[in-house]
């Protein structure tokens, strides 16, 4: 035989052998059957506060080990029930992306249990952040206020303060989803709707009424308590702080004046009163003229100043003269 048959013959017999093989493995059956189990999705986009209806959701079969241990796999458990937020069509449903049913269609129905929806104004807003802050975005929240404590005031006149960190935003005026190109006009933003507890609504309120309230805008991965303290408008520096001691100086109070030794005064001097008098002897006419001491009052009563001396009469003294003589 020769060799180039010989050569043939085998290559023949080798790519039989090998199709035999193929044939035989495909028709062999495959490995284990994979579990699959149906979970509804969205059929349709579902904006925030929107309820669902069926014609929104639809089944589909998944991977068992891929289904989410809170995924919806019943159509009737998600009809009726509103969208905490944006959901896209094509998206797996969740419980957790749903609000329970009975909780009401709109805001009312993206807040959660326990916490409260509060609408701070924004007259500056289109200075703020220039219109990026989106439904959704979390933000801190800061008080501005003026203090009337005067010129020795160590704040200067105003004070900046962290009120409130992390706080999910609902909407920006009256838009609970973010819009197309995820900007919100500056004109159109006059008001924010924070999701806050029942304390932290009060804080908002009061901060409102006494002062001026500004947000700025976190990531959405920083979840952190930041550490801040008030920054004072003295902080600025837009005038020379004084020095210690003047402040010091300037709140002690000033010292009292030392009491003024008592001096008792002496009485007052007495009035001394000359009357002239006509006197009549007989048949003799004259003049004399008598003199005496007005009496001084005082607070025990009165009393006699100067004490009766010889060669000084009293006005009763007088009169008894005058009627003496008189009478002769």
């Amino acid at each position: 035989m020769k060799p180039r048959v010989l050569i043939v013959g085998v290559l023949a017999l080798v790519c039989g052998l090998s199709a035999m093989v193929l044939v035989k493995n495909l028709n062999k059956p495959g490995g284990p059957a994979i579990e699959r189990a149906e979970v509804v999705y969205a059929a349709a986009d579902v904006k925030p506060g929107e309820t669902l209806t069926e014609p929104m959701l639809e089944l589909r079969k998944v991977r068992v080990e891929e289904i989410e241990e809170d995924a919806i796999r019943k159509i009737a458990d998600a009809v009726d029930r509103a969208a905490l937020g944006q959901i896209d069509k094509g998206d797996r449903l969740r419980q957790k992306k749903l609000a329970e049913r009975g909780a009401g269609r709109g805001m009312a129905a993206l807040i959660k249990t326990g916490m409260r929806a509060f609408t701070i104004q924004t007259p500056s807003f289109s200075g703020s952040l220039a219109g990026f802050l989106l439904p959704g975005n979390k933000v801190d929240v800061l008080l501005t206020a003026a203090s009337n404590a005067g010129a020795d005031d160590e704040t200067g006149g105003a004070m900046t303060t962290t009120l409130l960190q992390n706080v999910e935003i609902l909407a920006i005026h009256t838009a609970v989803n973010a819009p197309t190109g995820n900007r919100i006009n500056p004109d159109d933003a006059r008001s924010i709707t924070l999701m806050v507890t029942p304390d932290e609504a009060e804080k908002l309120d009061l901060g409102q009424n006494k002062g001026t309230l500004h947000v700025s805008l976190r990531n959405a991965k920083d979840e952190g308590k930041a550490s801040t303290k008030p920054t004072m408008l003295s902080d600025l520096q837009l005038r020379p702080k004084k020095p210690a001691a003047v402040l010091a100086s300037a709140r002690a109070p000033a010292p009292l004046p030392p009491p003024v030794p008592f001096v008792p005064q002496p009485p007052p001097a007495p009035l001394v009163v000359r009357l002239p008098i006509r006197t009549l002897r007989g048949t003799v006419s004259g003049a004399d003229v008598l003199t005496f001491v007005e009496p001084i009052r005082t607070s025990n009563g009165v009393t006699p100043w100067p004490p009766a001396m010889p060669g000084r009469a009293t006005v009763a003294d007088s009169a008894d003269l005058v009627v003496r003589e008189f009478q002769r």
